[in-house]
């Protein structure tokens, strides 16, 4: 199991995108290639600069390609790590993230009319487009917890067993393997979802690790610490909306109306 260590807000840095996985027969094949015949070009110049004696004996008198063959292969298998190494920078998928509060009825969807609701918007930014190939979730409430990376279905059993309940608290987005990842922005994610403010701090950890594909067939993976990048300044900015909107009480009856039409919907 990867070592875990929480983020702290103001003093981490969430992690950078990187590459996990490439394409063996794309990058790994070529460069074992280059290796192997780089020795035999370079046998073959150490045996032309021996006496004419030496190389009719063992092991001088071995040769497996000429020198002219050699240098041919080398060049040709370089320029193309040179070429696949530029074009996967230039595929290369941006994995854009943010965990903001909503501003719109919209971008808090399903609870257009909350004010303590945060926007997790994840996207591509580059133009490139990403197929996705797994995203996990890592959840802690307790600080003696070890948390692993789970899926989706797992991730909403063990939250409702602590009373947080899908389109209720939070509503994810359900993104499974091959789910294009087109180019988006903070505004116009691809994916994400929405989460109440409360219901994010019950947790410690609340990560979200996302890996794609490019198209040259390297994996991508990039980790969304949502809870421990979660501005503590935002709690001041949902206390001053509410104050200027009435009844205060509204909120807190919206929520009891949902959970009784969630609760009748289950028990259908």
């Amino acid at each position: 199991m990867e070592a875990f260590e929480a983020l702290t807000f103001g003093k981490s840095s969430p992690p950078a995108q990187k590459i996990v996985r490439r394409r063996r027969t794309l990058f790994l094949l070529p460069i074992v290639v280059t290796a192997f015949v780089s020795i035999l070009l370079l046998w073959e110049i150490v045996r032309q600069n021996l006496p004419a004696g030496m190389t009719s004996h063992w092991p001088w008198k071995l040769r497996v390609l000429d020198l002219q063959s050699a240098a041919t292969i080398v060049t040709v298998f370089f320029l193309y790590l040179v070429t696949r190494a530029q074009y996967a920078q230039t595929v290369r998928p941006a994995i854009g993230w943010g965990i903001n509060l909503a501003e719109s009825e919209e971008a808090a969807f399903p609870f257009s009319h909350e004010d303590n609701v945060l926007r997790l918007s994840i996207f591509n930014a580059a133009a490139n487009l990403a197929i996705v190939r797994s995203v996990e979730y890592r959840i802690a409430f307790s600080g003696s917890e070890n948390p692993s990376w789970i899926g989706y279905d797992k991730l909403r059993s063990s939250l409702s067993t602590v009373g947080l309940l899908s389109h209720i608290d939070y509503f994810l987005y359900f993104v499974g393997e091959g789910y294009p990842l087109g180019t988006g922005t903070a505004e116009r994610p691809s994916t994400g979802g929405t989460i109440k403010v409360d219901a994010l701090l019950k947790f410690r950890v609340f990560d979200l690790k996302i890996q794609v594909i490019d198209a040259v067939g390297d994996v991508h993976e990039r980790i969304l610490p949502c809870r421990d990048v979660f501005d503590p300044g935002i709690l001041d900015l949902i206390s001053a909306r509410q104050k200027m909107r009435l009844p205060p009480h509204r909120s807190a009856i919206r929520r009891l109306i949902d959970r009784f039409f969630w609760a009748q919907n289950t028990n259908v």
